[in-house]
């Protein structure tokens, strides 16, 4: 299977960052940016975000915004998770 088929399975459970897609596939970084670079210019998966803090996703999945929060609202379902938000226990 290609590096692409692979990065397009992984977004498939949501935004992540070069870092974590090169880390979960195996790869390099740099294979990992090259490889993202050119599915951006074929528009297989979006971009999000600036330098360190960029996101990868699939066109038009949840924007990253949207995938923070809903991690947060799981965060806030366990007791460590409401410690660390501020939301009373």
């Amino acid at each position: 299977m290609r590096d692409s088929e692979r990065i397009l399975q992984l977004l498939e459970e949501g935004p992540m960052s070069r870092g974590d897609i090169a880390l979960c596939l195996g790869i390099a970084p740099k294979r990992a940016t090259g490889v993202l670079a050119w599915m951006k210019a074929k528009r297989l998966v979006e971009k999000h975000g600036d330098k360190r803090f960029t996101m990868w996703s699939l066109p038009g999945e949840t924007t990253v915004a949207s995938y923070v929060a809903d991690c947060l609202a799981y965060q806030r379902t366990t007791l460590i998770g409401r410690y660390l938000t501020g939301v009373a226990i």
